[in-house]
């Protein structure tokens, strides 16, 4: 017990050192309609479009949202895929080892 309790004050003792790290504000400027079924999990907005990805238990979409009023312009179907992506990785083209994905043939552009 006590090896622990000198490893605990000997923490404590380096971390009293650091400053507090700054705190950030911020203002809401606006608010638009949500879905109220639909939980946020991504947002990116991208040349005036705003696109979401969101949805519930046992269910998920990707939609581009109108970012004025919150109206829901588009659904997608399939993986969201980051803006400026120019090609899509197989999974068959992969081999995932749970550390890393090792990829076995390289993409060519538009390949989805």
């Amino acid at each position: 017990m006590k090896p622990f309790l000198l490893s605990a004050v000997a923490v404590l003792l380096v971390s009293c050192g650091k400053p507090a790290p700054a705190v950030l504000q911020y203002r809401v400027v606006s608010a638009i309609p949500h879905d109220p079924e639909c939980y946020t999990q991504g947002l990116e907005f991208s040349k005036g479009r705003l696109f979401e990805s969101g949805g519930n238990y046992g269910r998920s979409t990707v939609r581009e949202v109108n970012p004025a009023d919150g109206a829901v312009l588009r659904i997608y179907t399939g993986a969201p895929l980051p803006i400026g992506a120019d090609a899509v990785v197989m999974l068959e083209s992969c081999i995932d080892d749970g550390d890393t994905v090792q990829i076995l043939r390289a993409p060519a552009l538009g390949d989805n």
